[in-house]
Order: structure tokens, then C-alpha cells, then sequence
């Protein structure tokens, strides 16, 4: 038996979802992530004043926004996770986080991709 056959690999449940800045499913998808998800990669999420609302509670939520224009893009990641932010490829649009779990290291991203920007965004 070689090694690859001894590597058990960690379920990390994961949910991918647009909330399309509604307050309703903000409230719907609270309920879930508390009981089922370890992260969640959001986009439009409902948000005021530059922060994501309607997710307290849930976990660590990450997402880059300002007074004057609200993050389109966050990470929920379940408190039992280590995680930390990837600040160099952040942005209102784009979330990288890293995960520490088990012995392995993961990164994931939640992107917005705006219809009406050219691809890739200037900055």
C-alpha cells in the first residue's frame, strides 16, 4: 500500500451561493451555515456602509468594501476554522481566504464577476 492510500482527506462541507443583496436569504442562509456548512463563498451579499449584514453569529465573515461601495463578493467560514485572509488578492469583487484544516493548508476564493466590467478589473 503506498502512502497516497493512507491520506484520509477532510470533509469540508461548502456552500457557493448569489443572495442577490436580500435580507431573507441572508436570514435562510444564517440558519444553514450554523448547522451544516464549514464555508461559504458569497456573492452579492446584503450589505450597507461598506460591512455584510444578516450573517452575525454565523462565523468569521470576510469581504473588503467602504463607505461608498459595499464588498460584492465575502467568505463565511465556520468558527471551528483556522483561517486568515489572502489581503494581496482582495478586493470588493474577489475574497481569497486560507484554511488550515487537518494537516492541510487550502485556499478559497469567492469572486463577484460584475457584467459590466472588463475582465480583468482595473485598478
Amino acid at each position: 500500500m503506498n502512502s497516497f492510500n493512507k491520506i484520509r482527506p477532510t470533509v469540508l462541507p461548502t456552500v457557493q451561493i448569489n443572495l442577490h443583496h436580500s435580507k431573507a436569504a441572508s436570514a435562510s442562509l444564517q440558519k444553514l451555515i450554523k448547522s451544516k456548512t464549514g464555508i461559504c463563498l458569497i456573492q452579492e451579499p446584503w450589505a450597507f456602509n461598506g460591512k455584510v449584514h444578516g450573517l452575525k453569529g454565523s462565523g468569521t465573515i470576510y469581504s473588503y468594501g467602504s463607505s461608498r461601495h459595499n464588498p460584492r463578493a465575502c467568505i463565511l467560514v465556520s468558527k471551528d476554522i483556522r483561517s486568515w485572509p489572502l489581503v494581496k488578492y482582495c478586493n470588493r469583487d474577489m475574497v481569497v481566504v486560507q484554511l488550515s484544516v487537518g494537516n492541510n493548508t487550502v485556499v478559497y476564493a469567492s469572486v463577484y464577476m460584475a457584467h459590466d466590467n472588463t475582465c480583468p478589473p482595473l485598478k
